[in-house]
């Protein structure tokens, strides 16, 4: 692909934090009950908290995977690189392991980033980085060190291009948390 001048090609982990949620293990999980986010909570674009479970977790663990405003939440799972920009405000809430949270580094726009994701996971460019089985199994994951490494243009200084403005009013079918529904 050729870029724009003063553009380069960065990867995630150059431009982000990544985490991989919680695994769920009834035997293992110890701690207090929290809500957690799962894959199909993650709708295009939003999320749908209609059926929000618990999950055992540590005060330590919590630390780890509490969910913040701006943190982006990507699905490996059904439908890879699914995503959403969580909007939701202060909320005692965690994450399963199927989901990567994403936090820019940098000053790296976020809904930049979601917007290319979604992109590049409707054109097909996550296949790749499946393991498992062909592209319309529901059970394929990309991989930790893969998703790290998913390249994407970036604008020198981490900025996004101007027509980011354009692509956040095409996302106004969802403007809140939980307005959604599969």
């Amino acid at each position: 692909m050729t870029l724009p001048n003063g553009w380069v090609e960065a990867t995630i982990g150059d431009i982000a934090e990544t985490k991989l949620g919680k695994m769920l293990d009834a035997a293992k999980n110890k701690g207090e009950p929290v809500a957690y986010l799962r894959n199909v909570n993650v709708r295009w674009g939003c999320f749908d908290l209609t059926d929000l479970r618990d999950m055992r977790v540590t005060s330590d663990e919590y630390r780890e995977l509490a969910v913040r405003d701006g943190d982006l939440f990507v699905c490996e799972g059904g439908e890879p690189g699914r995503c959403a920009v969580w909007r939701g405000g202060s909320r005692k809430l965690v994450f399963q392991k199927a989901l990567h949270r994403v936090r820019g580094l940098g000053g790296v726009d976020i809904d930049y980033l979601a917007s290319y994701l979604s992109y590049a996971a409707i054109n097909q460019q996550f296949d790749s980085l499946l393991t498992g089985m062909p592209r319309d199994n529901q059970d394929q994951n990309p991989r930790q060190s893969g998703s790290e490494s998913f390249l994407r243009p970036l604008m020198a200084g981490g900025r996004s291009p101007p027509a980011i403005s354009g692509l956040r009013k095409w996302r106004l079918w969802c403007p809140s948390v939980g307005s959604c529904r599969r």
